[in-house]
């Protein structure tokens, strides 16, 4: 008798967790979807403002945001000048070096002529027992493999005596 009780309570406790958290899930879905259940809201629901941006005070001062402030630029004309082109008696040193390659071969030839006629369509006979149609025919070996097993050789085969 205690065991049935114990069980009943069991599945009683069981079934009310379940029902509770279907509650819960079902509640939860009313929830995430109630905009969509309530009134409609008079006027725009967002609203944007544009302002202008509040600019920083700056101090004047001789150190910037990226460093100290040197003396100036010093003008150099000579560093900006492009290399000088090299001589027939010297080398450059950084150019590439450039593998021999053979020539590539000539483009193949197209002619376009008159359209071909349309192959004449192949008829295939089957004999009238035939099933194989689309499908291989089986090989020799598959159709010993598949060939109906006589009792007398399989005993024999089994005990070694051939």
């Amino acid at each position: 008798m205690n065991r049935r009780m114990t069980m009943k309570a069991t599945t009683a406790t069981i079934a009310a967790i379940g029902l509770a958290a279907m509650i819960g899930g079902g509640w939860m879905l009313w929830r995430s979807t109630s905009i969509a259940h309530g009134p409609a809201a008079d006027g725009p629901s967002i609203h944007v403002e544009v302002v202008a941006p509040v600019e920083p005070e700056l101090a004047p001062s001789p150190i910037l945001a990226v460093g100290e402030l040197s003396d100036g630029y010093e003008h150099d004309p000579e560093r900006l000048l492009p290399p000088a082109p090299l001589g027939a008696d010297e080398m450059a040193l950084d150019s590439a070096w450039l593998e021999p390659t053979p020539p590539l071969p000539s483009p193949p030839l197209i002619v376009i002529g008159e359209p071909m006629p349309p192959p004449a369509p192949r008829v295939v006979r089957l004999e009238p027992d035939d099933y194989s149609f689309g499908f291989d025919r089986p090989l020799p070996e598959a159709v010993a493999e598949t060939a109906p097993i006589d009792p007398t050789e399989a005993a024999a085969d089994i005990n070694g005596a051939r």
